[in-house]
């Protein structure tokens, strides 16, 4: 799944917004995190862990 499309299924104006988000808590960015995980994706990453947000 491409991050665009990750941005736009969890309601991210853009892949841009996402980004900074993503960087902001995690403290790396979607990509780097995308290379050093393969075995847990990145959208499956990102709901377990934006759910600690809300």
């Amino acid at each position: 799944m491409k991050i665009v499309e990750i941005a736009q299924e969890c309601g991210f104006s853009d892949q841009v917004h996402l980004t900074k988000f993503f960087t902001r808590v995690v403290g790396i960015t979607p990509a780097r995190f995308r290379k050093k995980n393969s075995i847990i994706s990145f959208y499956e990453f990102y709901l377990l862990r934006i759910s600690n947000f809300i």
